[in-house]
């Protein structure tokens, strides 16, 4: 079930930054990347894939950071230029906080 979850997590901020991708093509490529990279690290975390498998943690670990850098830089940003996307960041922020949350707790 907390696999499915993080998945489902995954794919919902994904799709936040891809929703932001379109609506600010000053920056649309950052949150394009950003978006791929959450597709990229749920599949490399959880496809059954025999050359990840001996990396699972090490893929945990790249996730949880991943994340964490994330919700980092949308507050400097926030910060530095007064544009805070409400409601929609501040619930991405949640969702990653969560999915952080779930990562840390999936062995």
């Amino acid at each position: 079930t907390r696999q499915w979850l993080i998945a489902l997590l995954a794919v919902a901020t994904a799709a936040v930054h891809f929703s932001r991708a379109a609506a600010d093509p000053e920056i649309r490529i950052l949150f394009i990347l950003n978006g791929l990279g959450y597709l990229a690290l749920a599949a490399a975390l959880f496809l059954p894939l025999p050359q990840l498998q001996a990396q699972r943690g090490r893929i945990r670990w790249a996730f949880i950071g991943y994340t964490a850098v994330t919700i980092l830089f949308y507050l400097i940003w926030g910060f530095m230029s007064g544009e805070w996307t409400v409601p929609l960041g501040p619930i991405d922020k949640v969702i990653e906080i969560i999915l952080i949350t779930l990562l840390w707790q999936e062995k």
